[in-house]
């Protein structure tokens, strides 16, 4: 409960804090967008319901990302953390981008880090992905959410570093 004269929070607001994190919510888009209002992130909404934050050109990743939060599957209880850069990988690059995906995956529990060859073959660039799922079917507290999101992205920040800085690519 809230003093009225000096703003304090009380231990009584502090239990009904911890039991409210407790508390196992239905997925559904309404968790990312909690997620995404305590982030403090601007983000776009496409027709479906789902979420793109947009990340300004860094020399850290070589590119802009932008990071999707969607609710995948037939009863959208997937929950679908991707990240993609602009940096694109030529043609001439890709079985070296092949490996360096599969070098991480093999080394780093998450993302799954893959190059994402377009089906037209006549295509001269292509782009990595990142990303991790969870099938959400029985609900999720949002602290798990929130992690599961937060080290999702760190991790596809630490991607780019490790690819750039140490793999050459």
């Amino acid at each position: 409960m809230e003093d009225e004269e000096d703003g304090d929070v009380t231990d009584d607001d502090s239990q009904a804090s911890n039991v409210a994190s407790d508390l196992v919510y239905a997925f559904d888009r309404g968790r990312i967008l909690s997620y995404l209002e305590a982030s403090g992130w601007r983000w776009l909404t496409d027709q479906a319901g789902d979420f793109r934050v947009e990340f300004a050109y860094s020399d850290d990743t070589g590119g802009e990302l932008s990071l999707w939060l969607t609710a995948g599957g037939d009863s959208e209880l997937i929950y679908e953390v991707v990240v993609q850069s602009t940096r694109r990988i030529a043609k001439a690059d890709w079985q070296k981008a092949i490996e360096v995906c599969n070098r991480w995956n093999a080394e780093q529990r998450w993302p799954t880090a893959y190059l994402a060859i377009p089906e037209d073959e006549s295509a001269s660039s292509a782009p990595i992905l990142l990303e991790r799922h969870i099938d959400l079917t029985f609900g999720i507290h949002q602290d798990l959410l929130d992690d599961f999101t937060r080290d999702t992205f760190n991790g596809s920040l630490k991607f780019w570093r490790w690819a750039q800085d140490e793999q050459g690519l």
